[in-house]
């Protein structure tokens, strides 16, 4: 789905207004693993893997790139690795914990989004999570994904053309433990290359209201 909304940009203390295209992509189908029916088998790799967006009709750059993964459960989140490739193969991962003792449980939805105020929790505090979160790569590693190189946070996929297939993976490490998403949704905002070099380089983003 995508709609229209009108930016004001502030560059060298000049504000200009230009138009914005939000882009919102959903896939329902539920990710989970460790499981084969009702029965755990193995860690590894969830059974969609990877689950995909195709996003179209996007004209202009990428700007700005969000990820809400929907109703999620799992018992010790630090076995999870999420990764999340573009259509022009740019990976970034959104999550990785290095605590082998975090037995923190993610319960609900959880997005991760540049403005964000806080990582995802890597600590054992046997709470249970969800919200709003910046990128949590702590372990930075590359294993597990089609990808060499990752970028540290969701402004790698800038001024990138959104249009084809969004691939997000997601690893569980041990088998000790299983979960799900039930789907995941991609939020992603383009604007016209001008528009895009101002609100990136030098301004920011001051209003933003829908077009009716």
């Amino acid at each position: 789905m995508k709609s229209r909304v009108l930016l004001t940009v502030v560059a060298a203390g000049v504000a200009t207004t230009a138009s914005a295209d939000v882009i919102s992509e959903t896939n329902p189908a539920v990710i989970d693993w460790g499981m084969v029916g009702t029965s755990q088998v193995t860690d590894g790799p969830a059974q969609l893997y990877p689950s995909q967006i195709t996003v179209a009709g996007a004209s202009d750059p990428i700007s700005d790139v969000n990820i809400t993964l929907h109703n999620g459960n799992h018992t010790w989140v630090a076995d999870l690795e999420i990764t999340l490739v573009s259509p022009s193969g740019t990976a970034v991962r959104i999550l990785d914990l290095t605590g082998v003792q975090n037995g923190d449980t993610i319960d609900g939805d959880i997005t991760f989004d540049d403005s964000a105020a806080m990582l995802f929790p890597d600590d054992d505090t046997d709470g249970t999570i969800s919200g709003t979160f910046l990128v949590s790569d702590y372990e930075n590693d590359n294993s597990d994904v089609p990808a060499t190189a990752f970028g540290l946070d969701m402004s790698a996929f800038n001024g990138e053309d959104a249009n084809g297939t969004w691939s997000l993976y997601v690893y569980d490490e041990n088998a000790q433990d299983t979960g799900s998403f039930d789907g995941w949704t991609l939020d992603i905002v383009t604007i016209p290359a001008p528009a895009s070099a101002a609100l990136l380089g030098l301004g920011g983003l001051a209003a933003a209201r829908r077009r009716r």
